[in-house]
């Protein structure tokens, strides 16, 4: 191709693939706030995460960190899958939350720090 085509071949990509500012703007931020996570307009899935683990604290309790990931990706999971990959979602769930049991059943029980005195 002469210099002149391999010009034009480029001018067409750009044009193709070129995004008015309006359109970028409407277009989901799939990084920082995917449909899937956002439960309404002042919510979203991170924010009760982040209360669900502040809840712990609060109450002295300290799992695992192999316990906890299991526990929050299981419930995040659940949480995200109607609105998004529905049943393989579903199955990651469980698959988290096999994984927490069979930790447990090794364990022979829920092992947690509880600092609080009762």
């Amino acid at each position: 191709m002469s210099k002149e085509d391999w010009s034009s071949f480029f001018e067409q990509v750009k044009e193709m693939h070129s995004v008015d500012a309006k359109d970028f703007d409407a277009r989901p931020d799939m990084v920082n706030s995917p449909k899937h996570y956002i439960l309404n307009d002042k919510l979203e899935v991170k924010d009760v995460r982040e209360a669900l683990l502040q809840k712990l604290m609060r109450d002295g309790i300290v799992l695992p960190y192999e316990d906890a990931f299991d526990w929050m990706t299981a419930w995040e999971y659940v949480t995200r899958a109607p609105f998004k990959n529905k049943e393989e979602d579903y199955r990651k769930a469980i698959w988290y939350l096999n994984s927490l049991l069979d930790r447990m059943e090794k364990r022979q029980g829920y092992v947690h720090d509880d600092t609080q005195d009762d």
